[in-house]
């Protein structure tokens, strides 16, 4: 829709990538496979928090 339609023009969008899944599932994971690499890089690259916020989020589905 209309996000799609405004994105455009700053970023193109492929709409005929051929997606395959590693899963079952095409349902994204809640939680970090690997939380301790996670905190790991997520202090080396300064987004901790941002981290945090996107967990704190997912905890809430």
């Amino acid at each position: 829709g209309d996000y799609i339609d405004k994105a455009g023009p700053v970023v193109r969008v492929a709409t005929d990538a051929d997606i395959s899944f590693s899963t079952d599932s095409d349902a994204l994971p809640l939680a970090a496979r690997h939380p301790r690499k996670v905190v790991e890089l997520a202090g080396r690259y300064g987004v901790s928090s941002s981290i945090g916020r996107l967990q704190a989020a997912l905890d809430k589905l």
